[in-house]
């Protein structure tokens, strides 16, 4: 007798294997069987057991890593400070040279008025020296 497939059988066929994944499949979630009696995912059980102890040897090791970048942090922290501090002596140092070395031009009167004073101060004087020139044109040299 010839058996051909109908839809029944398919059916039937997919339902059994469904029913194998189920009863092969660990625990403790999504695994993938490597031939080799270690099952992929077997050894972190506790990511999804939560009453489970984490492994110390993974916590310790992280850590250790977090302590590192800590360190470092706080390294170059303490590195920026100094850099920092560096800047500042050096501004103030500046600032107390200018301060030291040009406290005279500093201290100049800049005033409208004061300007407009100057300007006064130098007609009088170009008016002098024209006076002179016209006393003594052979002493008094023209102007450049």
């Amino acid at each position: 007798m010839h058996h051909s497939p109908s839809a029944g059988d398919a059916r039937n066929s997919s339902q059994d294997e469904s029913d194998r994944r189920k009863t092969s499949a660990p625990a403790f979630g999504l695994s993938i069987d490597t031939f080799g009696g270690e099952t992929a995912g077997s050894g972190y059980g506790w990511l999804t057991n939560s009453e489970a102890p984490e492994p110390y040897h993974g916590v310790a090791s992280v850590m250790r890593a977090q302590q590192v970048a800590l360190q470092m942090v706080k390294e170059r922290i303490q590195s920026t400070k100094q850099q920092i501090d560096a800047c500042r002596k050096d501004e103030q140092l500046i600032a107390d040279f200018i301060a030291d070395a040009f406290a005279e031009e500093m201290n100049v009167d800049r005033t409208k008025l004061s300007y407009k004073k100057l300007q006064e101060q130098v007609k009088h004087l170009e008016e002098e020296i024209e006076g002179l020139r016209k006393l003594s044109p052979r002493v008094v040299p023209p102007p450049s």
